[in-house]
């Protein structure tokens, strides 16, 4: 029997006979279940809306006197989309489709309030049930019950207005909902927007927001709608050209597929912890999110934030950042830390070059973007090459910012990069075409704090070169060959974010080092080149203390005050850290001790041919050691002068450096939980002087950082202890220069 002389049976309804209700439903696949007197289900009917009830289920119902009222089941499974109007004349007000929807339905009822029930064919443009009584003064159902005419209650009954057939619901309601739907939130994302809308973010703002409503849900027709509102009441002085470009780049975002939109909310996150701060920016992101019901690993959360903090409190904090590194890398944890180290040079505002040398797949580059990946991609830059002026002529700026070129020979501008290192500033003169004229024009670029990293397959670097960084040997014994391949399955990707929040969280500061006069008496003075030398140990050193910047003491100038675990963390990288003190090479200073006292031509033919080097690299160090003097060549043999000391000594042992002052810092402590709540990443440089036994939690609370620096004991006898310690160190440096 066919829908329409099933519904046309009006009779059905009139009677209050609910049971025949049923079944006469049931006849053309419409689920119905028993509802109370007070219309609330009479039975378990969740199955029901995945489950055709069956003729057996209604006889058992209706022998049980379950039917007091009757619910329709809305949904695929009765093949019905319910329109459920709560509020007639707000909803005409708000749809221009509604009188058509009204006359368009064929099967509708009127409810206890004065509003009505449109029952449609199944259509699936929304999921579930979406609620817009208060919005809109309409929801519409595609799943859970609705009440059937003619059910009623003390509040009022449902009456039957027409049940003829079911029908299609009219295209054109179906647009203007779900543009309603769209735009539904618009009122609350204004208000989100006004607190980052500021000048110099609005185009960066609109492109993210356009490639976060695209990962919502919406479409093109509706985020081009949406954004255009947004631009008009934040910018009502827009011209109409410049919001047409502003749609083209929303044309051109979904001309890309998923993969390759621009960033979204991390994008827009970004910009919130600029004008907010971190903490306000992570709630910011939250609120949007939940907005538009959109779930994301993109953004950073409250969760992670929080873990951050913790492990900014943690003694074994650089540990436990290596340890995130080890997830996803197998060994080199002392490259890693130096590598993570270094990062925080830009922080210090210290320049340097880092060359990683070794043979092809000995996993460097791997190597460079595990430890890359905790920080923030406004804080890097990557390039496979770049040309010689290529930062000049870049469009952003490169001052404290990470520099990676992964091969060397990709670096043509190394050279060049170099003078960025030492000098602080780089500048360029050239020549312009204006108006048919050549014109000079001077490029200026800020270079002080960046860090440049690059790879090579190279044994040899340039002196020059590598006197102003650090050369960096990864090695690939075969014990880590096989630890490699034994747990190369067990690898996963870390949540980097934490991390990333980590490097965010790190305030830049100035860095004090109480015992950097006993440090400079105790480093090796061989060669002029110790000069950079001690500049790296001592920015490790700033690094260091950086990183446990909130769990350090602070000086009333706001600097960090190193202590002798800063040293100490760093003489334990010396392995690493002195083949770049050195103007040989690990496996060069090997073969240079081979040869002494002399080798004859033939043995060192040997040698390469016995497999402990390439025939190549034994030439190449050959011809560096004769250059820089460690060896002499006659006709037969090669000679090591006998006074020949070639290798830089070492790190001074930290029991080496006694300093009154360092006594006091040699044990860090510990911040109290109850002072170190973030929720700004500024630091306010107001502290107070405490007794030396005072409670920690006694500490000042301060407006805006969570974590507390506390300032030392006996600050006046600090000081002048310092300025003694800041004399000692011009006299020394006079003393080097004269050297």
């Amino acid at each position: 029997m066919s829908t329409t002389s099933i519904l046309s049976k009006t009779n059905c309804f009139e009677e209050k006979k609910f049971s025949r209700l049923a079944r006469c439903l049931h006849k053309i696949g419409i689920n119905t279940i028993p509802l109370t007197d007070d219309l609330t289900p009479a039975v378990e009917y969740q199955k029901f809306l995945t489950e055709k009830v069956t003729e057996q289920e209604i006889a058992k119902w209706e022998q049980a006197g379950l039917y007091q009222n009757l619910a329709i089941v809305c949904g695929s499974i009765s093949n019905i989309t319910c329109v459920d109007i709560d509020n007639l004349d707000l909803f005409k007000k708000a749809f221009k489709t509604a009188e058509l929807l009204i006359s368009t339905c064929r099967f509708k009822e009127r409810t206890r309030h004065g509003g009505m029930h449109l029952f449609f064919r199944y259509s699936p443009f929304v999921e579930g049930r979406v609620i817009q009584k208060k919005e809109l003064g309409v929801d519409v159902l595609n799943k859970g019950l609705t009440f059937c005419a003619p059910s009623s209650c003390p509040e009022g009954r449902y009456e039957l207005i027409e049940a003829t057939d079911l029908v299609d619901i009219p295209v054109e309601f179906m647009e203007e909902f779900k543009q309603r739907e769209a735009h539904k939130n618009l009122p609350e994302l204004l208000e989100l927007l006004q607190e980052i809308y500021f000048e110099g973010y609005r185009q960066q703002i609109s492109l993210y927001l356009v490639g976060f409503l695209r990962k919502a849900g919406l479409t093109q027709v509706e985020i081009e709608q949406m954004m255009e509102k947004i631009w008009q009441e934040l910018e009502p002085q827009s011209k109409r050209e410049e919001i047409n470009q502003r749609k083209t780049a929303i044309r051109n975002t979904f001309k890309k597929s998923e993969t390759q939109t621009i960033k979204g909310i991390s994008g827009l996150q970004q910009i919130a912890e600029n004008i907010l701060g971190i903490e306000e920016a992570v709630k910011w992101t939250e609120k949007l999110s939940k907005l538009f019901n959109y779930k994301t690993t993109d953004a950073v959360t409250t969760v992670e934030l929080q873990i951050a903090k913790s492990l900014l409190r943690d003694a074994n904090l650089l540990d436990k950042v290596v340890n995130y590194f080890s997830e996803c890398y197998v060994g080199r944890e002392k490259e890693k830390k130096l590598l993570f180290l270094i990062s925080l040079f830009t922080k210090i505002n210290h320049s340097t070059i880092v060359i990683l040398t070794g043979e092809t797949s000995s996993g460097k580059s791997s190597l460079v973007e595990t430890v890359l990946s905790a920080i923030p991609e406004e804080a890097k830059l990557s390039f496979t090459a770049t040309s010689e002026r290529f930062f000049l002529y870049l469009n952003k700026p490169i001052h404290n910012k990470i520099i990676t070129i992964f091969e060397i020979n990709g670096a043509t501008a190394l050279h060049f990069l170099k003078t960025f290192v030492t000098e602080g500033r780089a500048s360029l003169g050239t020549v312009v075409k204006v108006r048919g004229e050549l014109q000079p024009l001077e490029i200026q670029k800020d270079t002080q704090g960046i860090v440049l990293i690059t790879t090579t397959t190279k044994q040899n670097i340039d002196e020059e070169t590598a006197n102003r960084g650090f050369v960096i040997e990864i090695d690939t014994p075969p014990e880590l060959v096989r630890q490699i391949l034994t747990q190369k399955q067990k690898l996963k990707t870390p949540d980097f974010k934490i991390l990333q929040t980590l490097f965010k969280l790190l305030e830049p500061a100035s860095v004090e080092i109480p015992y950097i006069q006993s440090l400079a008496e105790n480093f090796a003075y061989d060669k002029p080149r110790r000069l950079r030398d001690f500049d790296k140990v001592v920015a490790l050193i700033k690094a260091h203390a950086l990183l446990y910047q909130f769990q350090r003491h602070r000086n009333e100038k706001g600097e960090i005050i190193a202590t002798l675990d800063d040293y100490k963390a760093i003489y334990e990288l010396s392995n690493i850290i002195i083949p770049s003190f050195s103007e040989l090479t690990p496996k060069q200073q090997e073969f240079l001790s081979w040869i002494k006292p002399n080798k004859s031509k033939t043995e060192i033919k040997e040698y390469w041919k016995r497999g402990k080097a390439s025939r190549q690299s034994v030439f190449l160090w050959l011809k560096k050691l004769t250059e820089l003097g460690y060896i002499e060549v006659n006709d037969h043999s090669y000679i090591v002068p006998e006074d020949l000391n070639f290798k830089f000594t070492g790190l001074p042992h930290p029991e080496t450096l006694p300093c009154s002052i360092l006594q006091f810092y040699n044990t860090t402590q510990s911040v109290d939980n109850s002072c170190s709540e973030l929720s700004k990443t500024q630091i306010l440089q107001d502290f107070t002087i405490r007794q030396e036994n005072d409670n920690v939690s006694n500490c000042k609370k301060l407006s805006k950082m969570d974590f507390r620096q506390l300032k030392p004991n006996n600050i006046n006898t600090l000081d002048n202890s310092v300025k003694k310690s800041n004399e000692k160190v011009i006299d020394w440096i006079e003393g080097l220069e004269e050297f």
